[in-house]
């Protein structure tokens, strides 16, 4: 365990090293003293490291040394992707020296003759190099048989009249991955012109560039010496493929946020999807796992690989689809990954860092995907706009349009962190648990300070204590940034990683304004949960943020009593017009107060209320041991997770979890967008049961005002069919909107007897309407450019009344 003290000796140390030229390989550090080397080294020549980059990828060295570093330029000689590199240098042109203004043109360009002449301008193939071609319907493929510089292709006999094997594979995979992305329901918009590829030697899988007549990419003629993948046809193959899709990813995302105008800085997320769409069309590759990190063996049970224990590579690991067993254990040498390095911010890049950290960011994407549906990440690029080109915005708004409304960025990222934990991911079982920083220690009541980089967590463990079940944590955080503290009990990690861990139900610890909080946990008796693992997460996009965290031991006997849930409850109903769940427990005599906590199934649980603390400690409590809930934000078909715990000033005791379905409602998915075309309009969306609907109006006002619901469609018959099927989807456009608006939408359906049913949903119509450099096509007009709302409220009138209202 570190404190702030040494820490700060520690960083110092590090300065003095590097200062005085005494660096040693950057890669004997352990992931901590990288962060601290990286957090604190001098700034190098942005121009020089620039130029220094650029020379080593198209005048590689020997192929044979995979990976290289150098502590003046700490980036591996072999790269994933250098479109990022390739992005700095044509924004920064004027930083170019003149051997290197050759990579402002594309390799048949005849560019500026002087240059070219003088600095060999020709060094994409070299002078005097015969460059032919090979054509598809969406690409034209570039290449050389002259080896003279080390770029002819394998299988190469110097006719031009015989195509070798390896472009034709390369021209297949490449149109495999064109229909992928355009013809498949993901429908990106292609570009309008055939793709041009060079095929050439570089130090890296694949580089897209741009110029004024759009993106062309530029691929390796050597794949045999990359990083293993599990491609059944071998890793050449493996990697040419993800290679193709990959780049021609970043030829799309070009046409989404208008390259080369956009900031370099969304490199991190375009290359975040660009590995994810590898994963998405070939699965069998698994390239991806290469920079995860491997998953390891944790016989001491610290949450991070210690040299000795196994980790196996991508040969050996295990795969979910049970292509492969566990093989072969190594036990030295592990190559750290994303999952080493969870105190990095999420946007960070290899640029900034010593690794290939981007790419490894591919989980945050999996993430997006896997939780919210694939078609998440094309909604994301199509509301990436100018002039911000705001990343993190377009992604909160569409994890709420994805999500209904139910789920925001920050909450989204908090499952992030704890998916990454309990590995909830479709081939989570490949991939290691994220490390670990530090030990929170009981005995000697010490407390941790440390720094938190923006959009970034640490784990810490605090075991069950030897003598007793209880603990008390106290927690402060800098009010400069938005934190949140995650907590979830597990069980021993020594099973990693032919097995996972038990994890049970995650609390999000509630803090108040000034990011104090005080949080209680017991362990059940005869539970195999042998830890409390708390997660300190800084949601802040762009602050750093500090906490301090201590932990202590609580009297097991000056405990209240333990909540015990009445064998009825929780029930869910309709009260009032409200969906309502009813939570009971059994009396309890002199307890302070109780707190109420409640949380979706597969996710965290929320403090939601607490009581006043009772006046009369010999009384129960007021409400007949009944809490009712009837938040606004409760919906139809979803299981909902409670705890009832009671709080004394010497402890607190939790129930057991208890579990409620609530059930189907009349009227449903309530959404509003704003669409572009054929004309700017808002579109409603609901579904009705049509074995109780038999009528539905619309109407509309100004959100905010007194004014009367004007008119938006008159109350209209639900057509009956023969046979009726469970859900009737409605859908109806409202043109008679101005821009800049908030407007309030109610929406009443009736049944037979004329009791109704109303959902209230309002959206804010954009101020402007952004322009995108592909327009979408007829196909994609129901995604592009919408606002959604998010449901806030649900009432009904008559028999049973539901009210719900959204806000933007």
């Amino acid at each position: 365990m570190k404190d702030a003290a040494c820490k700060i000796k520690i960083k110092a140390a590090l300065l003095k090293i590097f200062l005085a030229g005494l660096w040693c390989s950057f890669w004997i550090f352990s992931p901590g003293q990288k962060a601290a080397i990286a957090a604190h080294s001098p700034p190098s020549d942005f121009a020089e490291r620039l130029n220094q980059e650029i020379s080593s990828l198209f005048r590689p060295p020997s192929q044979e040394v995979q990976r290289s570093f150098s502590p003046l330029a700490p980036l591996p000689i072999r790269r994933k992707c250098a479109t990022p590199l390739i992005r700095q240098a044509l924004r920064h042109p004027e930083l170019l020296t003149p051997e290197n203004r050759f990579i402002l043109h594309r390799p048949t360009d005849p560019g500026d003759p002087m240059e070219r002449y003088e600095y060999g301008g020709d060094y994409y193939y070299g002078r005097d190099v015969s460059i032919w071609s090979y054509d598809t319907k969406h690409f034209r493929l570039y290449y050389t048989e002259d080896n003279r510089y080390g770029d002819a292709v394998e299988g190469s006999d110097g006719k031009q009249m015989t195509i070798p094997a390896f472009v034709v594979d390369f021209a297949q995979y490449f149109e495999k991955s064109w229909s992928y992305l355009t013809e498949t329901p993901l429908s990106y918009q292609p570009p309008s012109q055939k793709t041009e590829v060079f095929i050439l030697n570089i130090a890296a899988y694949g580089i897209t560039s741009a110029d004024d007549r759009g993106a062309y990419i530029l691929v390796s003629n050597d794949y045999q010496w990359d990083r293993e993948n599990l491609d059944s046809e071998g890793k050449e193959a493996g990697a040419m493929k993800v290679t193709a899709v990959h780049e021609f990813f970043h030829v799309v995302q070009a046409g989404y946020d208008q390259w080369p105008t956009s900031p370099v800085d969304t490199m991190w997320w375009e290359e975040n999807t660009a590995v994810w769409i590898e994963d998405e069309l070939y699965d069998e590759v698994d390239d991806y796992l290469n920079y995860l990190g491997w998953p390891f063996g944790d016989s001491n049970d610290n949450g991070r690989w210690d040299s000795g224990e196994p980790y196996y590579d991508i040969l050996n690991l295990a795969l979910s689809d049970g292509r492969q067993r566990w093989g072969t254990a190594l036990y030295s040498g592990r190559d750290y990954g994303w999952f080493d390095y969870p105190d990095i911010c999420l946007t960070k890049t290899s640029h900034d860092l010593f690794f290939d950290y981007e790419y490894g960011g591919v989980i945050w994407a999996k993430f997006l995907s896997e939780t919210f549906g694939s078609k998440i990440i094309l909604t994301i690029f199509e509301q990436i706009q100018p002039p911000s080109y705001d990343i993190l915005a377009a992604i909160d708004w569409a994890i709420g349009e994805f999500s209904g409304g139910r789920t925001s960025f920050d909450q989204a990222f908090i499952l992030f962190k704890l998916a990454n934990l309990q590995q909830n991911y479709e081939e989570g079982i490949s991939y290691p648990i994220p490390r670990h920083q530090y030990d929170l220690s009981i005995e000697s009541k010490s407390s941790i300070t440390d720094n938190l980089d923006c959009l970034s967590c640490q784990y810490l463990i605090c075991r069950k204590p030897a003598s007793g079940s209880a603990i008390r944590l106290r927690i402060d955080g800098s009010s400069q940034a938005n934190l949140a503290f995650l907590a979830t009990p597990a069980s021993s990690y020594s099973s990693l990683p032919q097995s996972r861990p038990g994890f049970g139900t995650a609390q999000l610890i509630n803090l108040d304004g000034n990011q104090h909080g005080t949080y209680d946990f017991s362990f059940s008796e005869g539970s195999d949960y042998s830890k409390l693992i708390i997660i300190p997460i800084n949601l802040s996009p762009h602050n750093e943020a500090w906490y301090t965290i201590q932990a202590e031991e609580l009297p097991s006997g000056n405990l209240p009593p333990a909540p015990l849930i009445a064998a009825s409850s929780p029930t869910a109903g309709i009260k009032d017009g409200y969906l309502a769940i009813r939570l009971g427990w059994e009396p309890v005599r002199e307890v302070g107060r109780y707190q109420i906590w409640r949380g979706r199934e597969g996710k965290y649980q929320s403090l939601i209320f607490q009581s006043p603390e009772i006046a009369s400690p010999s009384s129960p409590y007021q409400d007949s041991n009944v809490y009712e809930d009837t938040d606004p934000t409760l919906d139809g078909e979803e299981t909902y997770l409670y705890q009832v715990k009671f709080v004394t000033n010497s402890g607190t005791s939790s129930s057991e979890i208890a579990q409620v379905t609530t059930p189907k409602l009349p009227i449903s998915e309530v959404q509003v967008r704003y669409k572009r075309s054929p004309a700017p309009c808002v579109e409603i969306s609901f579904q009705v049961d049509p074995n109780i609907i038999t009528y539905y109006q619309i109407e509309r006002k100004i959100k905010g005002t007194s004014s009367a619901f004007d008119t938006v469609l008159s109350k209209t018959s639900l057509s009956k069919t023969s046979v009726e099927s469970p859900d009737r989807t409605i859908n109806h456009s409202d043109y008679q909107i101005k821009l800049n608006t908030a407007y309030l939408y109610l929406i009443t359906a009736y049944n037979a007897q004329d009791n109704y049913f109303r959902r209230e949903i309002s959206i804010r119509t954009p101020a402007e309407v952004p322009i995108m450099a592909h327009p979408p096509s007829s196909s994609q007009n129901d995604r592009s450019g919408c606002f959604i709302a998010s449901l806030e409220r649900f009432s009904l009138a008559g028999d049973f009344t539901v009210v719900v209202e959204s806000a933007l």
